[in-house]
């Protein structure tokens, strides 16, 4: 999003440029030779990401390596054509903004719907890339076209500078709610393109219903809905319940509201069509700052993630005196709705203490210390709301295995069962806090695999697993396929990945693809353990397809919940063949690991979870 965000003020200070200093003529060659440059980048590739830099400067490297100068081009469309448009008639420009976001907001909506269930990857680049050779003929048409018109100037007149700021400001405040609220609602549930679609498209739905007509918008609709949607989504952003339907609708409404009061405002501001070129280039500038405001100062400001409770304030603060309320409605709801935040809040931590906080690329962590003076006091490891390990801090309980991991487990099981099978090489892809050492020997390799450097300092510094460890312990930071594409095959015996807790799943650890590198790397008596703990996706389905596809023998087991650090989860178990399978015996209960042929096997190229989607508690 915030490549996108970056292009789009190019492609909007590319069309200023050229409608401020050329002439029509020279702007007609100057954009005809850019889209004879495009051809050059046809057909859109991905490249391979390099692995030594940072995931942000990674992900803006490989989009503009392979889409750069296209989405740079299709960004200057909309300020070009409508000026254009603007020179050769007296009718307003702005519905066409109106039109080019509804264009937009259909294809958002049809990838879901038809692309991703029906084409490969390839395929969609591929259609892309014809998509987008249809687009310069069609721009082609409009220079032409353009060409032998006879342009009426338009005067350009000056906005106030009171006005450029509020070109910026309200943008901004609409972008921070969008990418705050996507980040919000993916990053501990669904890494679904239908998940980051929903919000993008309530974000162009408010744009075409404030620009088609400014009838559309009105502030006192607007206004009560924004007031009557927070306070609601303030108790969802504390309690964030299960019922995962629920939680989508209030957080899509209150981004709505949100976007037709910031889209709204902006609307009306808009100057007379001489100044449209300026007047885009700032809305773009103003997405631009939110964009960089999320991705970039966020994460150094604030430790957790303020995003959205910050840009909330300031919109508030915004309405009340751009609506004219009176100070002491606005200072009563911004009173309510701070007090059920910190009320909340103060509830949650007379429970807990929070011993250290981070955040970075990968999200935000917190260690806290539950249960404070009894035997069971423990300091736990939570990555957005969902917790990684846990240590208890009694000095006769701290070797005690805890969480996912305890002794009556899959991987407690497994671990204990062929401790005395001799030395042992073991892969574990997930670190943790490194609760699964506590199984091991001193005969015994063990190689880790963890993506967050945050992890790896919060398990050296805050837990002792990885110091008590008798095994010859490798700690290897970045993306586990990638260092294992890397790496000549390690014969592992055990490889336990533990990667799939909590609903934001890295799909790609999850394909045919990765369990042929895993296979690779697995000894030929060797078992994967795979550990499973998601609320909104049905998770079995995927690895019954992945067993049946390499004809694995595999079993799976549920453990119940249990007291103080005792999660419950499911554990699948895959090995070549069924007596290498080294768990013999259910644990609470046996999964029925019987593979669905209605749904797909999950693949680099096909990778659609749609079908996988628990949208409610029954549903479990």
């Amino acid at each position: 999003m915030l490549f996108f965000q970056l292009i789009l003020v190019a492609g909007y200070l590319y069309a200023f440029l050229l409608r401020s200093f050329l002439h029509v003529r020279h702007q007609l060659i100057t954009h005809c030779v850019l889209m004879m440059l495009c051809v050059i980048q046809l057909p859109i590739t991905m490249e391979q990401l390099p692995l030594q830099t940072s995931p942000v400067v990674n992900i803006i490297y490989l989009l503009i390596v392979s889409a750069g100068l296209p989405c740079l081009l299709l960004s200057s469309t909309a300020p070009l054509l409508q000026s254009w448009f603007a020179d050769l008639t007296d009718r307003s420009p702005y519905p066409l903004f109106a039109l080019s976001n509804f264009g937009s907001m259909l294809a958002l909506l049809s990838y879901p719907i038809l692309i991703e269930p029906l084409l490969a990857r390839q395929s969609q680049l591929i259609l892309w890339s014809w998509g987008f050779g249809l687009f310069l003929v069609s721009m082609m048409i409009c220079v032409l076209f353009r060409r032998q018109a006879t342009s009426t100037k338009t005067a350009v007149v000056k906005p106030s500078h009171d006005f450029k700021i509020m070109w910026l400001v309200w943008p901004a405040i609409a972008v921070v709610m969008l990418l705050a609220l996507t980040e919000r609602l993916t990053s501990n549930s669904l890494v679904l393109p239908f998940l980051w679609i929903l919000p993008f498209a309530c974000y162009l739905l408010s744009f075409i219903l404030c620009f088609a007509n400014e009838r559309l918008y009105s502030r006192g609709a607007c206004g009560i809905l924004l007031q009557v949607s927070i306070p609601i989504w303030l108790w969802f952003y504390v309690t964030e319940p299960a019922n995962f339907a629920a939680f989508l609708s209030v957080n899509l409404v209150t981004l709505f509201a949100s976007c037709m009061v910031c889209h709204g405002e902006l609307a009306k501001l808009k100057p007379q069509p001489g100044a449209l070129s300026l007047y885009y280039l700032c809305l773009a500038a103003g997405g631009a700052l939110g964009g960089i405001s999320v991705s970039l100062l966020a994460p150094l400001v604030f430790s957790m993630n303020f995003d959205l409770l910050f840009a909330v304030t300031i919109l508030l603060m915004l309405c009340s005196f751009t609506y004219r309320v009176s100070k002491l409605n606005a200072s009563l709801f911004l009173a309510l709705s701070a007090a059920t935040l910190l009320t909340l809040q103060t509830l949650w931590r007379g429970q807990h203490q929070i011993v250290e906080r981070s955040r970075n690329f990968y999200g935000t962590l917190e260690v806290v210390r539950k249960y404070v003076g009894t035997d069971d006091e423990s300091l736990t490891l939570i990555d957005r709301g969902t917790p990684h390990g846990a240590q208890y801090q009694s000095a006769h309980r701290k070797s005690e295995p805890t969480g996912y991991y305890t002794r009556k487990t899959a991987a407690g099981i497994l671990l204990q069962s062929t401790q005395d099978r001799g030395a042992r090489n073991i892969g574990l892809v997930g670190m943790g806090v490194g609760t699964l050492l506590t199984y091991t020997t001193s005969r015994d390799d063990v190689r880790i695999y963890e993506i967050n450097p945050d992890v790896i300092r919060i398990g050296q510094e805050k837990f002792s697993f990885l110091a008590d460890a008798k095994a010859q312990v490798t700690l290897i930071e970045g993306d586990a396929r990638q260092r294992l594409a890397q790496e000549s095959p390690q014969q592992f015996d055990i490889l336990i990945l533990d990667a799939f807790t909590g609903d934001s799943i890295p799909l790609h650890l999850l394909t045919a693809e990765a369990f042929e590198l895993y296979l690779r790397h697995l000894h030929p008596t060797g078992q994967i353990l795979v550990l499973s703990d998601t609320v909104h996706v049905d998770f079995a389905h995927a690895l019954q397809k992945i067993a049946k596809h390499f004809s694995l023998s595999s079993r799976g087991f549920w453990l119940e919940q249990g007291d103080a650090e005792t999660w419950g989860a499911e554990w699948f178990l895959f090995a070549r063949k069924s007596k290498y399978l080294t768990i013999k015996r259910a644990l609470d209960s046996e999964l029925n690991f019987i593979p669905d042929e209605s749904y797909p096997l999950l693949t680099d190229e096909y990778s659609s979870l749609w079908q996988m989607v628990r949208w409610s508690d029954e549903e479990e």
